[in-house]
């Protein structure tokens, strides 16, 4: 019996619940076995790997959180 599963709101067809099974079980294992950090990476120096740095406000109230720029907010820069 075919299985129709919504996968990001886009309606797939499997042959079998077993098929869709399969599937799965190979995605979790690809995402077990995929680096944490990408590799030839190092912590961003600006932003120290936070991802964001601190700036004045624009009404001059203290400080804002905002994306660090040199990273784009990954927190990594190439090596």
């Amino acid at each position: 019996m075919a299985a129709l599963v919504i996968e990001d709101t886009i309606p797939v067809r499997y042959e079998s619940w077993q098929d869709w099974r399969a599937q799965k079980a190979k995605e979790a294992y690809e995402r077990a076995h995929r680096p944490l950090v990408e590799p030839e990476t190092i912590p961003c120096p600006t932003c120290w790997g936070q991802r964001r740095i601190w700036v004045a406000a624009a009404n001059g109230e203290g400080l804002i959180p905002s994306i660090c720029h040199p990273c784009l907010g990954t927190g990594r820069v190439r090596a």
